[in-house]
């Protein structure tokens, strides 16, 4: 296998020697690699759609859907499914840094490219964090990001505990650090309040990772919103420091979920497929704030 760089110290490419299979590469390998650099792509590697299951296994414990039905299901029962609808310009976010129950690793499958159009874009948040103004940084170490949502399914949860009791369901939301859960029958209204920067426990350094960049509106847990001029000046920064991937027909992308955002570029293809699955380093049920990868021994 042969190694190279694609950006500054953040995102690693690994190309495939002739007659290599995606089974080769080692899972330890994968981890080791996301977790120096942020972000892993594994190109030239003979695979199928099964394949790329079977290799996200010896990465990741365990793995989780979105719940979103307008993607649709591939395979693994809803666990892999069809990345973000339409062609639209997608901006920097990390998946379900909204909700206490961030994955740990994002593996990305290329079944066909578009055209035209349609790069993967990848963000480091060190990177991010570091290069953004000193009254912005203070802004964030001060308030909390503050998420709403109201009338959601107890059901959608069960993934995440182990149980589709409701009881143990509410009782579980309840006891999450930062949230507030109202239950009315088999729904819940929920508030959970989360720093815009992740604490990276090996290196002792914050990464600017979440979803603002593609939220309409965010708001803190002061119940002020964000400067609508600050949202610009971020998304301003990102773009000055994004790596582009020119994804190839089975190219696998993976990205930690804690230190890396990602986006694409519009396309014009309808036939462009990329598929993606979200897993948990850990067997056990993911803990609020607590970035696995970071605490995993190789």
């Amino acid at each position: 296998m042969q190694e190279m760089m694609l950006g500054d110290d953040f995102a690693a490419m690994i190309s495939a020697l002739p007659g290599q299979q995606l089974g080769d590469v080692p899972g330890t390998l994968a981890r080791e690699r996301l977790q120096q650099h942020g972000a892993v792509l594994l190109r030239g590697f003979a695979s199928d759609l099964d394949g790329f299951e079977r290799f996200t296994q010896t990465v990741a414990a365990r793995f989780v859907h979105n719940g979103n039905d307008s993607r649709e299901s591939l395979g693994d029962e809803g666990k892999t499914r069809s990345v973000t609808p339409g062609s639209n310009f997608v901006g920097p976010h990390s998946e379900f840094s909204y909700m206490p129950f961030r994955p740990d690793v994002l593996f990305f499958y290329c079944t066909r490219p578009a055209r035209d159009g349609g790069a993967s874009l990848l963000w480091d948040g060190i990177k991010l964090w570091n290069a953004m103004p000193d009254s912005t940084r203070k802004l964030f170490l001060n308030q909390r990001i503050r998420y709403q949502y109201l009338q959601v399914e107890l059901d959608f949860f069960a993934q995440f505990f182990g149980t589709d009791d409701p009881d143990q369901l509410h009782a579980k939301l309840q006891a999450v650090p930062g949230a507030t859960c109202t239950r009315t029958g088999n729904h819940v209204d929920f508030e959970y309040n989360v720093p815009a920067q992740v604490h990276r426990q090996r290196d002792d350094v914050l990464a600017f990772s979440n979803s603002i960049a593609v939220f309409p509106q965010t708001g803190f847990d002061d119940g002020s919103l964000l400067d609508p001029a600050i949202r610009a000046d971020l998304l301003d920064l990102a773009l000055q420091h994004t790596v582009s991937i020119d994804m190839q027909a089975g190219d696998v992308l993976v990205v930690d979920n804690w230190r890396a955002m990602h986006g694409r570029t519009q396309f014009a293809d309808a036939q462009r497929q990329i598929c993606i699955r979200m897993g948990y380093l850990g067997a056990d049920v993911p803990q609020p704030f607590s970035a696995a990868l970071e605490e995993i021994e190789y």
